[in-house]
């Protein structure tokens, strides 16, 4: 099993004996700084298309990125068997992990829509309605996230969506009481939370442009007193 600490150690140590900084050693390669910030402190490992130019850049080998560590000539077939083994581990594993949370979030998928749906099918209390709609509403945001987490996982990247979640719940929500009858809102209303958010998120975008507007003119202003 490979050790994504150890290894983003090695590539650090190698690239400062090579002189390198991060921002030229991903110059280099075709990435951010962020992404070579990332593997050095163990949080991800290169895209697979990267680890032969890495390993020309640091005059390493493959079997040596992979163990994370200088390697004898007559310890290489031994370490090459070892590494190998463990990839093939961490590939199985992964894949397993992967299609357990596919399968989890197709079905949570199904039993959110069919628990929000619930009760136009059925006839139960107001209190049920809302339980039903509050679990179904859950399941689907719980499929969203495992989709964004293995998407980020995949492409090396981290997803942000808590404000989306929270207001494409609430729009769910409220969709959901509007086609079950339990509210007479109109649609306007019934989308008040994106619409809201959008105007939110201008009206802060204004307040920011202004803020480095005046502060630009002040500063200018103590330049001028300045002189």
């Amino acid at each position: 099993m490979m050790d994504q600490r150890k290894i983003g150690i090695f590539i650090a140590t190698c690239r400062k004996e090579k002189g390198l900084t991060q921002e030229q050693l991903g110059e280099l390669l075709g990435v951010t700084n962020k992404s070579i910030s990332k593997w050095e402190n163990g949080k991800s490992l290169p895209d697979p298309s990267l680890y032969k130019p890495l390993c020309d850049i640091l005059e390493i080998n493959l079997i040596e990125l992979f163990d994370g560590e200088r390697i004898a000539e007559d310890k290489v077939v031994e370490k090459a068997d070892q590494v190998i083994v463990g990839l093939v581990e961490d590939s199985h594993k992964y894949h397993t992990v992967h299609l357990i949370a596919k399968i989890c979030s197709y079905l949570f998928t199904i039993l959110g829509i069919t628990l929000i749906f619930l009760p136009s099918l059925v006839s139960i209390t107001q209190a049920e309605m809302l339980i039903s709609i509050s679990i179904g509403l859950f399941l689907l945001l719980s499929s969203m996230s495992i989709k964004f987490y293995f998407w980020g996982k995949s492409h090396d990247k981290k997803i942000q969506y808590e404000g989306i979640g929270f207001c494409s719940g609430l729009t769910l929500l409220l969709v959901a009481l509007k086609l079950t009858g339990n509210i007479d809102w109109s649609w306007l209303w019934v989308l008040s939370p994106i619409w809201g958010c959008a105007c939110l998120l201008v009206l802060i975008i204004v307040i920011l442009f202004l803020a480095v507007y005046f502060k630009g003119k002040k500063d200018q202003r103590q330049k001028k007193d300045e002189k």
